[in-house]
Parts: structure tokens; sequence; C-alpha cells
């Protein structure tokens, strides 16, 4: 009898170890498919201009990790209230979040070349700017439309993510077919007809508003 009593509970203990690996197995699988959706998500973000953070913006949130954007765009000598107005809000941007300008030289309009030559280019020119590893965004007027939460969701993707962002402007022709087609986004800061020179104030700006509404400061008002 003492020893069929042993057996019983020796069986008792091996089922309550089944059941424990049992719940312990049905949690991993639960996260290995909270993670596989979250990585579906995230592949998504170049596909439909971002997340639904994205798309949203989450106000007040700090991010501490940094990140550089580089602004690469076609033309040189540009007026001066261009570039004052490019220092300003390059100035006033955060220490986790820097921009600065890379200027292109554009290709002479004189030398008989088509536009998609011109283009393609300056292009390549674009692409020896850009540093390696940083994600490639290209501004196009058929990009995504963003309002500024849903920029300022984009970049805690970017921040998430940890490369450098580089922009591409083009110049009066706008931006080589084979160059937006290697972007990871493709964005469009209006749906106005804007002078090339005047879009890096402009793109700048945005950036600043976006990163001032994740930081909580009062810049930005709806």
């Amino acid at each position: 009898c003492e020893e069929a009593r042993c057996e019983e509970a020796r069986c008792e203990e091996a089922r309550c170890e089944e059941t424990s690996c049992e719940e312990t197995n049905c949690e991993e699988t639960n996260c290995e498919k909270a993670g596989g959706e979250e990585a579906g998500c995230e592949e998504t973000v170049s596909e439909k201009c971002g997340s639904e953070e994205a798309r949203s913006g989450e106000k007040g949130r700090r991010q501490e990790s940094t990140l550089k954007f580089i602004i690469v765009a076609v033309g040189h000598r540009a007026p001066d209230w261009v570039t004052s107005g490019f220092a300003e809000y390059a100035r006033r941007m955060p220490p986790e979040a820097r921009v600065e300008l890379v200027e292109v030289k554009p290709e002479p309009r004189d030398t008989g070349k088509t536009p998609a030559q011109m283009m393609a280019a300056e292009a390549k020119r674009i692409l020896a700017a850009v540093p390696a590893g940083a994600t490639l965004v290209a501004l196009d007027e058929r990009g995504c439309d963003l309002d500024t939460r849903a920029m300022a969701g984009l970049i805690v993707a970017w921040q998430r993510a940890g490369a450098d962002v580089a922009l591409a402007v083009g110049g009066a022709d706008g931006l080589h077919a084979d160059l937006k087609a290697r972007a990871t986004t493709l964005l469009r800061v209006s749906s106005l007809t804007l002078p090339h020179m005047l879009v890096r104030v402009v793109l700048a700006e945005a950036l600043y508003r976006a990163v001032s509404l994740n930081r909580g400061h009062p810049y930005h008002r709806e």
C-alpha cells in the first residue's frame, strides 16, 4: 500500500510538470505570434506611409535614441533667405534629432540632354551623398501625404530602427524613377507646386514641428 501511494504521488507530480510545460509552451507560442504580427506591421511602414503609430503619432513621447536627418538636395548657391530659413530650423532641432543639408550640384540645362538624362545624372550624385546604412526617403508629389502627427509617429519608427534618414530633394525636374524605386518611402511635403529651393526650408520646418510634438513642446497647435 505504501508503495502504491508513492507511485501515485510520483504520477501526480509528473502530471503537474506536464501541465507547467504546456502552459509555458502556450506562452511561448503567443509571444511568437505577437512577435510575428509586430514584425508584419513594421514591414508595412513604407508601403502604407507608416504603421498605425506613425499615422496617429504620440504626443509628448520622448525618445532616447539619437537620429540624424540628412537632407540631400539638388541645387547650390541658394538665395540668402533660403539659407537663413533652413539654418533657423536646423538650429532649433534638439541634440537627439539633428538635421543637416548636403547640396548636390545640378546638371547643366544647356547640354542638350533630356530631362530623364539630367535626372539620372543628379540621381547618381544624390546616392553618392547618402551615408552608408541610412534610410532613403524620396520627396515626390505622388508620395505619402502625412500630417504633422503622422510625421511625428514616422519619426518614432525611424528612431526605433536606429539608422539615420536621408531625404532626397530633386531639382527643377524632380527625382529620377530609379532613385525613387530604391527609396524606402516616398514623401510629399505639399500638394502645391513649390520652388525646389524652398522645399528644403519647408521640410526642415516640418521635421522640427514633428520632433517638437514628440517632445511635448508647445510649438505645434491643432
